[in-house]
């Protein structure tokens, strides 16, 4: 994956040692664990046909992996990618602004990699650390899909950021050849990134 800044986004690699050392202690962060499991979500990457990508973070000027992000496709719009992201417990309470930059980074990658009409963090309401975090990257709450969230009994905040140079398929055409390309597929077996 593409890179900005100090930060330096890499693709996931069940072979990698060092980083499957690194998503162990993200594991046993109790911090993270008690909001999302990107451990878990991460190693299911690798064994879901490009419905979901790992990304370990690293910061390329002290050469040490700091945080992790998971990419998905989202089950309840073809044209939105759900995120969750973490950061280190070491590397959490710096005054360098990791989530905010990995936030802002890896959203402007997902932008420019894809024509998608917004990137969703599904957050819980106890979450305050991570709701400022989007709330900084100018991030809202989803009413939209807050309402499909609380019928479906699913208790987390959906919190958007949409894309400003999104082309709706319809208008350029596309729309037909994505609608073939996804029939007897499950909504989000498509890829959607750039090797």
């Amino acid at each position: 994956m593409s890179s900005n800044d100090s930060l330096g986004f890499i693709k996931y690699d069940p072979d990698d040692i060092e980083q499957n050392l690194f998503l162990r202690e993200i594991a046993m962060d109790k911090e993270i664990s008690k909001y999302v499991d990107i451990y878990s979500n991460i190693l299911a990457s690798t064994n879901d046909n490009h419905k979901t990508i790992g990304v370990i973070v690293k910061d390329k000027n002290i050469g040490e992996y700091i945080g992790a992000c998971v990419i998905k496709k989202s089950y309840y719009d073809l044209t939105a990618i759900n995120l969750e992201s973490a950061v280190h417990e070491k590397y959490r309470h710096t005054n360098k602004k990791y989530g905010t930059k990995m936030l802002s980074n890896i959203t402007n990658i997902l932008f420019e990699a894809n024509n998608i009409s917004r990137v969703v963090l599904e957050i819980k309401g106890d979450n305050i650390a991570s709701i400022q975090t989007a709330i900084n990257n100018n991030f809202s709450i989803d009413y939209e899909l807050v309402e499909l969230f609380y019928n479906e009994g699913y208790h987390y905040i959906p919190y958007s950021y949409y894309n400003k140079n999104y082309r709706h398929e319809e208008e350029y055409g596309l729309a037909k050849t994505k609608r073939r390309s996804i029939e007897g597929r499950s909504k989000n077996e498509i890829s959607f990134y750039r090797n």
